[in-house]
């Protein structure tokens, strides 16, 4: 609507500016030429009075009038002539006029139509215009407004996001400390956890391991698959996890683990989270990594810190495993 308003309005002022110079130069024009001729034929009719009698000048005044008759047809015709050549250099000022004022409140409706898509959401349109006149210093600025006005609201997504995830682990950590100690057995604490950290990571392939007192035995926890392991497994179980002290990757085909179900052999890489309590081995969580794994740094420090938290509730359910 802003820009239809101005361009009426340069319309009408343009129009208006041309109508009334033309209008003026010509109506200038016609008065100067009929007062210019009246007035020389004026004085050549006195001219030929004084020269001959009354009697003879009163015939030639009279003659003279009727010889004027032809003269002021033509004022007239031409009077017609410079209204129409006007009406014809209207016309032609009103097409260059209109022309002009479309060329120049282009780059304004371009610039609201790309305001309008913007606003609908699209933050990727840009109002693009070539020269060094003010309309391309206006979309040079237009378009870094817009960039800055993207950049920041990618940043406050971000920060949201970012909000939103420790909010959401910290819960979950809560809500971890205050249930997990109700647990009645080993499996149900490794499944809870499980489930919990499944909420956390995008990762859901997770296997627990946890040592008996005497490492003698291996309890191996999924999600759905309990298994126990004996002598050479358990020993080589601790001889992996005994040169771990903080949370580690293991990229595909570096080791052989037979304790390990098929599916997490077969990934490209492994988190794993030793578990230690007062300073002695207890087990490890191990999470398998798919090709596509976009897990964040920050989770898992998550997951390691809480493992850290329920481990002796973890190895009071080992304990208790073992008295059954």
């Amino acid at each position: 609507m802003l820009q239809k308003s101005l361009k009426i309005k340069l319309l009408l002022v343009v129009s208006g500016l041309v109508i009334s110079s033309n209008l003026v130069i010509s109506l200038l024009v016609t008065h100067s030429y009929r007062k210019n001729l009246l007035e020389s034929l004026t004085a050549q009719a006195e001219h030929l009075a004084q020269m001959v009698g009354l009697e003879v000048t009163d015939k030639i005044l009279i003659n003279d009038l009727v010889a004027l008759k032809p003269y002021r047809q033509q004022v007239n015709q031409l009077w017609f002539q410079m209204t129409a050549i006007t009406f014809v250099v209207l016309l032609l000022a009103y097409a260059i006029s209109l022309l002009f004022i479309k060329r120049m409140t282009r780059p304004l409706t371009t610039l609201a139509a790309a305001a309008e898509k913007i606003d609908e959401g699209n933050p990727d349109e840009r109002f693009g215009a070539k020269g060094n006149d003010e309309v391309s210093k206006l979309a040079f600025s237009f378009n870094r407004m817009v960039d800055r006005i993207k950049e920041n609201t990618q940043r406050l997504e971000k920060k949201a996001q970012e909000l939103d995830r420790a909010y959401r682990q910290t819960r979950i950590s809560f809500t971890i400390a205050r249930d997990i100690g109700a647990l009645p057995n080993l499996k149900n604490v490794c499944v809870y956890l499980i489930k919990k950290f499944q909420e956390i990571v995008t990762c859901n392939q997770m296997l627990v391991l946890v040592f008996d007192t005497r490492k003698e035995l291996l309890f191996s926890q999924t999600e759905r698959e309990t298994k126990i392991f004996y002598k050479e497994t358990v020993s080589q179980a601790a001889d992996f996890l005994n040169g771990l002290d903080n949370m580690q990757f293991i990229e595909k085909g570096s080791t052989d683990l037979s304790f390990l179900p098929q599916s997490f052999n077969s990934t490209e890489k492994m988190a794993v989270f030793p578990i230690h309590h007062e300073k002695q081995l207890l087990g490890a969580m191990f999470i398998a990594c798919p090709n596509n794994c976009n897990c964040v740094r920050k989770e898992l420090d998550v997951i390691d810190l809480i493992i850290n938290q329920t481990s002796g509730v973890i190895q009071r359910s080992a304990v208790y495993e073992e008295e059954i």
